[in-house]
């Protein structure tokens, strides 16, 4: 092989690397996470000599006579491991928690409290929420558009369907523990035909049947570019509305999104021109009998935010009304509020 040949090829591999991004990180098994009753009796029992392990350091856990062992440890940095010691197997045998690592079935091996900066590079984007006694949690952060993925269960109670995210929070319930990372980086993506904008990707995924919102900024244009659910769920579960993109029924995919051009908002890709004039209304839209309504607005719109929830309490809108792909205004679940609407 020519020295012209090597060269092409270390090119290409070079290019492939920068251009593709790393899977997702592997879901370790939270099947021996500890409870919140273990984690307060842990605490209360704790002593001095107890060793306790911090963010980049190295560790031993060992499973005597295949018995759970719990080492406490800082995880905030996340744990890979790096040795493997015993005969028995570690694959599926170990993970960390909100307070340590933990071993079972004869599992020994060596651990670095480092897996988020030996992944990604940096932290400064992992997000802890946790909750506890069932309560639910608000964890501030303004997004700004960014999308959220769910990293790390660290509770033993289930994270599926009790977590989400809107422009200023995450947010954990019913016990969920979790670390979550924060993509900000969007990539660029070629301009939607015809319109002369820049677009960006946004990733969005629903859990279960629950839907799930991915901020965005304004849109002038979006489309559905890559499917990435299991058996292409997304056909007819996604849609946009004032709380972002929405996505449900284990939907899971890529859009190029296309923002308007306004002068008033540089935060943004594609900022430098000016919106469209806005035509803006105020409505009151009820849904009945739980049933899906699609308010009169006289026309599609181009978005819509809630100034007033009339059926606040029993009947919350929070997750039952939105604007679809069409550029309808609907409201579901027996929710009654009032609309500003942007045409």
């Amino acid at each position: 092989m020519n020295k012209a040949v090597i060269l092409a090829t270390l090119l290409i591999f070079s290019w492939s690397i920068h251009a593709n991004p790393k899977d997702p990180i592997e879901k370790l098994t939270a099947d021996g996470n500890s409870s919140e009753n273990q984690f307060e009796q842990n605490k209360n029992s704790r002593n001095r000599s107890t060793k306790y392990y911090g963010p980049n350091d190295r560790l031993v856990c060992e499973s005597r006579r295949g018995e759970r062992q719990h080492c406490g440890a800082d995880t905030s940095g996340g744990v890979r491991l790096t040795k493997e010691f015993s005969r028995n197997r570690c694959q599926g045998n170990w993970g960390y928690d909100y307070y340590g690592v933990w071993v079972r079935n004869g599992c020994k091996a060596e651990f670095n409290v480092d897996r988020y900066r030996d992944y990604y590079g940096q932290t400064n984007d992992i997000v802890r929420c946790e909750s506890y006694g069932f309560r639910r949690k608000s964890c501030p952060i303004n997004l700004n558009g960014a999308s959220v993925t769910l990293i790390h269960q660290l509770s033993n109670r289930p994270c599926q369907n009790n977590w989400s995210y809107n422009r200023n929070e995450i947010w954990v319930e019913n016990g969920c523990k979790a670390d979550f990372h924060v993509y900000r980086n969007n990539p660029g993506y070629p301009g939607h035909p015809g319109d002369g904008h820049d677009a960006i990707m946004v990733e969005c995924r629903s859990n279960g049947s629950n839907i799930n919102y991915c901020n965005v900024p304004d849109l002038s244009a979006i489309e559905l570019t890559e499917d990435l659910s299991f058996r292409n769920n997304c056909k007819g579960n996604w849609g946009y509305a004032s709380n972002g993109i929405w996505v449900r029924g284990g939907c899971h995919a890529r859009f190029a999104v296309t923002p308007y051009r306004n002068l008033n908002n540089p935060g943004f890709p594609g900022s430098g021109g000016n919106r469209p004039p806005n035509e803006t209304f105020t409505i009151k839209c009820k849904s009945r009998k739980y049933m899906k309504v699609f308010c009169d607005t006289n026309g599609p719109v181009r978005d819509a935010e809630m100034k007033r929830e009339i059926s606040a309490g029993k009947y919350p809108c929070r997750g039952n009304w939105g604007v679809d792909s069409r550029g309808r205004l609907f409201v579901d679940n027996n929710c009654y509020g009032e609309f500003k609407v942007y045409r």
